[in-house]
């Protein structure tokens, strides 16, 4: 299947392998709150589907939020080696 950029209905709606309500790790959820593609909508539809998820949504960021919260998803990742 081809998805065109910015069709989340065609991301979400393929299947993941798994049921997002089986997930039991610690999830964050990082979503920018000026993104034009996915929006607050997508962030709270996943915050609903992942048991003990959190969500932060990062002011002024748009949908390449993994550049500004990159400090934030690697200290998740990989605590011990966070810089401090």
């Amino acid at each position: 299947m081809r998805v065109r950029g910015g069709d989340i209905l065609s991301y979400t709606a393929q299947p993941w392998g798994f049921e997002p309500g089986d997930v039991c790790a610690k999830t964050p959820l990082i979503g920018g709150q000026a993104d034009p593609l996915a929006g607050n909508a997508h962030a709270t539809w996943h915050r609903k589907a992942i048991p003990g998820s959190r969500m932060e949504m990062v002011p002024r960021a748009g949908h390449l939020v993994i550049v500004p919260a990159r400090g934030r998803v690697l200290s998740h990742l990989a605590p011990r080696t966070a810089r401090r």
